[in-house]
């Protein structure tokens, strides 16, 4: 079938150009020639596809690791302007210590996923403050309401994106607590035993009987990736101390990963699917940070760099862009390990050639 293509007016002046010199005799001749160029260049990549044995630098992951920590706690300068995460503001008049709080953060979190966090913080943040949505955050007026008007006040207050999804797992939720944890998040945490791993399993596995047997009672929540931030969020925005947080592994989504992997902490050459990458990434920080101590003297765990490199990812290594990396910012505290060559993460997929 033939081909064809749009190059723009830069590269197509040179394309005529190169037929105008005599060097090649027409324009496809020419897309030939830049085609097998293509050709040879990703030949060895994909040879390397989903064999993913790169090494994984600790001492560099040490070093990033308390150079992000200190500047992005409390009192520190932030990485890149930044200093707070979108969940860190309340609700005006809501309580940092209060049951209210942990819905709040809860429920947010649970649908806190491939999208803008600042824009789902904010909304929320929104909904909660205005009379006519601030029952969303109450899990017996949900009940109440019914699925069909929480869908479409979450939809219209701009906390869903993927709609019915969303919904289902808000809803579900709210069923979950006001049925089996008198409404309150708090007592699901009593019951765990304030133990971080044996939250994450209870996520995954509590279950209650649906038409169609078992069903889940935190969908979305219960995912590797929003269950471990919202374990981070129980100690860092409401105040509740979980044991074993050394056990849980650090949140990895495209900003961990782009961050991990423009840091030089992981680098090479390989090329293949996202989920083949992700326990590298989480045995880099988990093995990076030991023998680290935080200013109070406890132990660093994985969990608490994970605010500071989403925010080096969003704010600094985000800007380089996908495919052959631009110089980091000067004033990235991660700017002298910041590597060279090609990082490329998008639709599942991931290609690194660095050095």
């Amino acid at each position: 079938m033939p081909i064809s293509a749009d190059l723009g007016p830069e590269l197509e002046a040179y394309v005529e150009q190169l037929v105008k010199s005599g060097r090649y005799n027409s324009t496809s001749e020419v897309l030939r020639a830049g085609v097998t160029l293509l050709q040879k260049r990703e030949r060895p990549l994909s040879a390397l596809n989903d064999a993913f044995a790169l090494p994984v630098d600790l001492d560099r992951a040490r070093v990033i690791a308390r150079r992000l920590h200190d500047d992005f706690a409390p009192g520190g300068p932030g990485i890149l302007g930044q200093t707070t995460m979108p969940e860190d503001i309340s609700p005006a008049g809501l309580a940092v210590d209060s049951r209210e709080h942990l819905l709040f953060i809860m429920l947010t979190a649970s649908v806190d996923y491939v999208r803008d966090a600042d824009a789902l913080w904010n909304a929320a943040r929104t909904a909660h403050e205005r009379p006519d949505s601030h029952y969303l955050f109450e899990p017996s007026t949900v009940l109440k309401s019914g699925f069909a008007k929480v869908e479409q006040d979450l939809k219209r207050v701009r906390i869903s994106k993927m709609h019915g999804r969303d919904a289902h797992a808000w809803f579900t939720i709210c069923e979950a607590l006001a049925n089996k944890w008198r409404a309150d998040p708090a007592v699901f945490l009593r019951d765990c035993d304030f133990d971080a791993p044996t939250v994450l399993k209870r996520l995954q596995h509590d279950t209650r009987l649906g038409i169609s047997g078992p069903q889940p009672d935190f969908p979305l929540l219960r995912g590797p990736k929003i269950g471990s931030v919202w374990v981070r969020m129980l100690r860092d925005n409401c105040n509740i101390e979980l044991a074993r947080l050394d056990e849980v592994p650090i949140p990895v989504d495209v900003h961990i990963l782009r961050a991990t992997l423009c840091s030089g902490v992981i680098k090479g050459r390989w090329v293949g699917n996202v989920g083949k990458v992700v326990a590298e990434v989480c045995r880099a920080w988990r093995d990076g940070v030991k023998g680290l101590k935080l200013k109070d003297g406890k132990p660093m765990v994985a969990l608490d760099v994970d605010a500071a490199l989403w925010t080096l990812s969003r704010r600094g290594c985000s800007t380089r862009g996908n495919g052959r990396l631009r110089p980091s910012p000067s004033n990235c505290p991660c700017q002298p390990h910041c590597t060279n060559g090609e990082v490329w993460i998008a639709n599942g997929k991931c290609r690194i050639d660095t050095r």
